[in-house]
């Protein structure tokens, strides 16, 4: 599942579909933060990769990766190429209605400053 929202990315919010489930995708970008959340309203939906836009110039890394379940999901990679951004979750991580999942990005360093 790829976001890379170009309007509000600071706070942004929006429905999402697929296949098997539909919901909301909102993230809030500060800095060099990123809070990302994925909803699942109804049916449920598998998810392996989720991509996302990084804006900020910073290097950033995982702060935390909360599951469906409210638990951390270990077993994850961050890639990080330009302002992409690949979480692999390793395996696919079911997300059913009325679960989400929540990953807060942090940085500092400046990727033009390497």
């Amino acid at each position: 599942m790829n976001f890379g929202p170009l309007l509000n990315a600071d706070n942004f919010k929006c429905f999402f579909a697929a296949g098997s489930g539909w919901g909301a995708y909102s993230q809030r970008a500060q800095g060099s933060s990123l809070a990302a959340r994925l909803e699942v309203h109804y049916g449920e939906v598998p998810l392996r990769y989720l991509k996302l836009r990084n804006d900020s110039g910073s290097v950033l890394k995982v702060g935390a990766l909360i599951g469906p379940e409210g638990k951390p999901v270990t077993g994850h990679k961050l890639e990080s190429k330009g302002k992409a951004l690949q979480v692999d979750f390793g395996n696919p991580v079911l997300i059913t209605a009325g679960q989400s999942i929540q990953i807060n990005l942090s940085g500092g360093r400046s990727e033009k400053a390497s």
